[in-house]
């Protein structure tokens, strides 16, 4: 038997508890579709940004980056060109393209 009560143990088939989504943190990805026209966003958390905690459908840029801004300050935007930028209000991460919300 484990030590703490919520650690693994062997065959244990008990859910994982998962972080929940709180407004201010995780990541956002915005990303141009082209087919039809418009944004998928995606709101990441968890350890490493590594689970889904929301995601949507936005028709234009303003509306994606406004999406990802409500939920938190580190929003990356994935043009139809492929360049990525950064449309976040937290400090942008070195070698990432300043947006047009953040120029």
């Amino acid at each position: 038997m484990p030590d703490h009560p919520a650690a693994p143990v062997a065959g244990d088939q008990r859910p994982r508890r998962r972080p929940r989504p709180r407004i201010g943190s995780g990541l956002a990805w915005l990303v141009a579709e082209r087919n039809p026209p418009g944004f998928g966003c995606y709101w990441y958390g968890g350890r490493s940004d590594g689970i889904l905690w929301e995601h949507s459908r936005e028709d234009s840029v303003a509306a994606a980056v406004s999406w990802g801004q409500a939920r938190t300050g580190r929003v990356r935007l994935r043009a139809a060109d492929g360049r990525t930028t950064w449309e976040g209000t937290a400090e942008r991460p070195e070698g990432i393209l300043p947006g047009r919300s953040t120029a």
